[in-house]
């Protein structure tokens, strides 16, 4: 707290107000709040909380290698994690260095926030690691903001075990290291090609693959170090892909709300729990748009914008 940017302090205003929204169209639909109900301890292992959450978020590796493409491997995460009780925001207008994720740590209707700015392959590693952080709460591990007071140096080791209980989720251990791909690699040296083939295999992010390479003591600290140091900045010097148009109005706020809070929203229009302006108001569209994105939640359509690949 005191921290934060202007646009990060908007954006948690913003993911408040949502939550709150959804609250009270719940009660207004006589529904029950969901409860995020997942709990982890610091004291335990994080390949064991990683893969109860790979249970719970009911994700098997033939399904995950099957997803057609970065969106869809974001969205598959995002609407299980949404499954476990909790709202699933992106957020557009933050920089990455400030932030990547965040989240509302509350046992009822929990909230995560995602970087729209950063790849869609790195954003369910991000929302996994929120939601890490989201069971240490329930486990007495963690509390909100105000309520913290660990130093510096002692958050260190809460946001390591966040990261290897999101990567343990994403790419379990047995599964990596019987994986014929990665024993048939010989020496520590691994070309940026292979890295890329083989992280799409698991439909993650290079960086994301290569740390749980090393975390699994496949490759070394210094190669890793190393190559990393060369990727973010072959990264930051990409040239910047030129784009046609962008996404529709609808497209856009879908992929910001998410489906979860849209067709609450929507829910609540039909039944005449609230007007088409507080309908507006609380999805940022105008209601001209609520047709098309009636039919775009009835056939869970949700196009991608345009984007750069990995």
């Amino acid at each position: 707290p005191g921290k934060e940017s202007p646009d990060l302090r908007l954006a948690l205003r913003t993911l408040r107000r949502r939550r709150e929204i959804a609250l009270t169209l719940m009660e207004e639909n006589e529904e029950d709040p969901p409860r995020f109900q997942l709990s982890a301890r610091l004291s335990e292992d994080a390949e064991t909380v990683g893969a109860r959450l790979r249970v719970a978020l009911g994700v098997i590796m033939a399904e995950q290698r099957s997803w057609p493409d970065i969106y869809g491997a974001w969205r598959a995460w995002r609407d299980r994690a949404e499954a476990l009780g909790l709202l699933v925001f992106q957020i557009p207008y933050v920089s990455l260095r400030q932030m990547r994720g965040i989240s509302l740590l509350r046992e009822v209707l929990p909230v995560v926030g995602v970087n729209s700015k950063d790849h869609p392959l790195a954003r369910g590693f991000t929302l996994l690691h929120e939601i890490a952080h989201l069971m240490l709460r329930n486990g007495g591990d963690e509390k909100v903001s105000v309520d913290e007071h660990r130093k510096a140096s002692d958050w260190d080791g809460v946001e390591r075990f966040a990261d290897s209980v999101a990567a343990a989720t994403m790419m379990p251990r047995d599964t990596m290291l019987a994986d014929a791909n990665i024993i048939a690699h010989k020496g520590n040296i691994w070309s940026d090609d292979e890295v890329r083939l083989l992280a799409w295999r698991y439909r993650v992010s290079p960086v994301a693959f290569m740390t749980r390479l090393v975390t699994l003591k496949l490759i070394s600290w210094a190669f890793y170090g190393t190559w990393r140091a060369a990727w973010e900045k072959q990264w930051e010097n990409r040239p910047k892909l030129k784009q046609k148009g962008g996404p529709s109005r609808i497209d856009t706020i879908l992929s910001r709300v998410g489906p979860t809070y849209a067709a609450l929203v929507m829910d609540s229009l039909s039944r005449d729990f609230i007007t088409p302006l507080v309908a507006s108001d609380a999805l940022d569209l105008k209601a001209h748009h609520f047709d098309q994105l009636k039919s775009a939640l009835l056939y869970n359509t949700e196009p991608p914008p345009a984007s750069e690949a990995f």
